[in-house]
């Protein structure tokens, strides 16, 4: 049986943000102008789904992202012996269980 979102009810994932009926990415027609990308970038990111923005953030930026998940994670990224550990925290999607996936969000830093 399907749910309202037109998946079955063990489909992986959060339903709410998908839909089957959605316009593909590479069929989307922009209506406003870009204001940020070119349309260069624009029509990449259509065809291949992902875009490489150079210097979007500071070398600064970054190095305080590692530093943080370094931590959040409880590893050091000077010692091997405690990059793989066993998962400290469930995700609440299952799914993601022991999948390398690191769920923080809304950390001042990222």
């Amino acid at each position: 049986m399907k749910n309202k979102y037109g998946f079955g009810d063990n489909a992986p994932g959060n339903n709410s943000v998908s839909n089957i009926n959605s316009a593909q990415l590479k069929d989307i027609k922009k209506q406003l102008p870009l204001k940020q990308l070119t349309q260069e970038q624009f029509d990449f990111w259509q065809h291949n789904g992902y875009l490489v923005i150079p210097q979007i953030i500071s070398p600064e930026a970054v190095k305080r992202s590692q530093d943080f998940l370094w931590e959040f994670q409880e590893m050091d990224s000077n010692n091997p012996e405690t990059w793989y550990q066993a998962q400290r925290r469930d995700h609440a999607m299952v799914e993601l269980n022991n999948s390398g996936m690191v769920e923080c969000y809304n950390n001042q830093v990222l």
